[in-house]
């Protein structure tokens, strides 16, 4: 499924139109969504795709910390299990994620509402984070079967034509 995922993005962004933000120029897909597969999460695993800014790291860490310290056992059915960066103090940090929500039912859905992804610089870490997070709650709380839902809002590329 990453396959395919990767050689949809990478279509839709050679078609799509031209957009100049702050003198650059990107191509961009709006509104983009999709769906990882527990075979995905296993695949991205281990793989230590490296941030494109460290600030994305701390990021990445304060994901962790927070659904480490959620506690699911009050309510296994909760939908506040909700990660919320907060980023308004913090100018320097580009607020990409705006929210990664966690539910359990049937089995462990990661929901994930992105801003803006940058396809070229830090897709496939966002990627990478997302499954590490999965199974993180996984293994900790459940032994279910994971899937990760995906929305963003401007996925975009570094056009150079």
């Amino acid at each position: 499924m990453l396959k395919q995922i990767t050689e949809d993005i990478t279509s839709k962004l050679n078609d799509s139109n031209k957009i100049y933000i702050a003198g650059k120029t990107y191509t961009e897909i709006i509104n983009y969504t999709y769906t990882l597969s527990m075979n995905d999460v296993n695949n991205l695993l281990g793989k230590n795709f490296k941030p494109n800014n460290p600030l994305d790291a701390e990021e990445r860490e304060d994901i962790f910390k927070y659904f480490d310290q959620f506690d699911f056992s009050k309510d296994s059915n909760t939908r506040q299990a909700v990660f919320q960066p907060k980023y308004k103090e913090d100018s320097s940090k580009a607020a990409c994620i705006s929210a990664i929500q966690v539910l359990i039912r049937n089995g462990i859905y990661v929901n994930v509402f992105m801003r803006s992804s940058n396809f070229d610089q830090n897709w496939w870490y966002d990627q990478e984070t997302f499954a590490m997070l999965a199974t993180q709650i996984q293994n900790k709380h459940f032994n279910l079967v994971t899937e990760i839902n995906v929305m963003i809002g401007s996925l975009h590329k570094h056009s150079t034509y």
